[in-house]
């Protein structure tokens, strides 16, 4: 994914989560914000997943930051919507979960 690319898909409003990238702290926040209890939906996952792939392609990104906004990080997953996906799509979870151990060490 070319610089400009990556950078215009991370300018997206995402469901539940907002982005910021500090090239000159080369440094990007993933801002759970979704409170009280910042639960994550299977779309959210989704996303997620997404965005540690474009900030992992990121050449101005080292640290990737994930915190929330609220007195919670999160509570996990909505059960409710695991319920709801269909198999094939709660079959691609663990995928989504280890995006973040994807990324590589630069």
């Amino acid at each position: 994914m070319q610089q400009q690319a990556i950078q215009q898909f991370l300018d997206t409003q995402f469901d539940g989560f907002q982005v910021e990238v500090d090239v000159f702290r080369e440094r990007a926040d993933i801002i759970l914000n979704r409170a009280p209890l910042n639960v994550i939906s299977m779309g959210q996952r989704d996303q997620l997943r997404l965005v540690f792939e474009a900030l992992d392609a990121h050449k101005d990104v080292r640290v990737i930051v994930l915190r929330s906004v609220g007195e919670h990080f999160s509570s996990g997953g909505d059960i409710k919507g695991f319920l709801e996906a269909s198999p094939e799509h709660v079959s691609k979870l663990a995928w989504n979960v280890a995006a973040p151990a994807r990324c590589e060490n630069r």
